[in-house]
């Protein structure tokens, strides 16, 4: 089940729904602990609730933040542990937001995720009732294997998110991961080679000189942080040097979902082009140096982005469909994607910029 995940980040939500259901729970989030959370993954029976536990900045107010300490020194916490019962009927955050949402009870484990710490936060409705000892017994069992999982998780995300960058370099396109904060994550060597007086990393966050680019950015990841973003839509944010001439040309775009590995936190691709530089060619050859693609494997994703269909771009190629199914698993293989919409959405940010 946590294996599955591992693999694939997309089904973080359906194995949090399988745990949930195991500790007789109505649902399950994920949150990192120490910072403000972003798009964390959330069992299907908490969407309304997290979506108000976001969007209503409770996350800003959690009283059971207190019990973070505690999962850190390995004690598995519950309402119990974070309020007494004189705060808990007195406390907006109970009131105005949990019980008002239908819940009125979670669980907690804490675990690492390389060298952060996360938890597994279980919730109740009232008629579920409270967690007795039991419960948490069987809760904190989780640790060792959800500390397991999202080490190796945030690995296989750091290499193929590095993967996907050092691809991007090589037919020239600069490329910075955020996080939902701004925080740079990972970047590609021509990403350095922008780095200077227009643009840094200052503090960990990227950083224009240009003032107002610089307030542009931070909207925009600010904005980013509660929908998705296509590389497609919205003007590009332009840098101005010195002499007040723009200089570079910053685009957003959410990571594809295959990248968005939840413990390594990279939710943006920041991609910055020279205002001057040509475009970098997106063509079977291109796409060759960007992935070590084989020319017929090359061709086949360039057939494949115009017609969609695996069966006629086969014959338009000229090769069996078998032979196009195989040439198509090593490009999986190769490109750090599993679906033919990871592959197509990867080929439009590559000419989308």
């Amino acid at each position: 089940m946590l294996a599955t995940s591992v693999a694939d980040p997309r089904t973080w939500p359906a194995t949090l729904d399988r745990l949930s259901r195991m500790a007789g729970s109505e649902g399950a989030i994920l949150l990192p602990m120490g910072v403000a959370p972003g798009d964390v993954p959330f069992s299907p029976g908490l969407a309304d609730l997290a979506r108000v536990f976001f969007e209503e900045g409770w996350c800003l107010r959690d009283l059971r933040a207190r019990g973070a300490p505690l999962t850190r020194l390995g004690q598995v916490v519950s309402d119990e542990n974070v309020a007494t019962e004189d705060e808990i009927a007195r406390s907006d955050y109970y009131n105005d937001f949990v019980r008002a949402n239908g819940f009125g009870w979670f669980c907690a484990v804490g675990f690492r995720a390389g060298a952060s710490w996360w938890g597994l936060s279980f919730q109740r409705t009232m008629g579920q009732g409270r967690f007795e000892e039991a419960d948490k017994r069987a809760v904190g069992a989780l640790r060792a294997q959800m500390t397991q999982a999202a080490t190796l998780s945030e690995l296989v995300g750091r290499r193929a998110l590095a993967g996907t960058l050092d691809g991007l370099a090589l037919i020239g396109k600069a490329v910075f991961a955020l996080d939902f904060r701004g925080v740079v994550v990972a970047r590609n060597e021509a990403a350095d080679a922008l780095l200077g007086r227009d643009l840094l990393v200052r503090g960990r966050r990227l950083q224009p000189a240009d003032e107002r680019a610089r307030v542009q950015l931070d909207e925009a990841i600010a904005g980013a942080a509660r929908r998705p973003l296509d590389l497609g839509t919205g003007a590009p944010i332009l840098l101005r040097d010195a002499s007040g001439l723009p200089a570079l040309a910053l685009r957003l775009a959410s990571v594809p979902p295959s990248l968005a590995q939840p413990f390594l936190g990279a939710r943006l691709l920041c991609l910055a082009t020279p205002v001057d530089a040509p475009r970098a060619s997106t063509s079977a050859g291109g796409l060759a140096d960007a992935f070590g693609l084989t020319p017929a494997e090359a061709r086949l994703c360039t057939l494949l982005g115009h017609h969609r269909d695996l069966r006629e771009t086969a014959s338009r190629a000229g090769i069996s469909y078998e032979t196009a199914r195989n040439h198509l698993k090593r490009v999986y293989a190769k490109t750090g994607t599993g679906r033919q919409a990871d592959l197509l959405e990867l080929m439009t940010r590559l000419t989308d910029v």
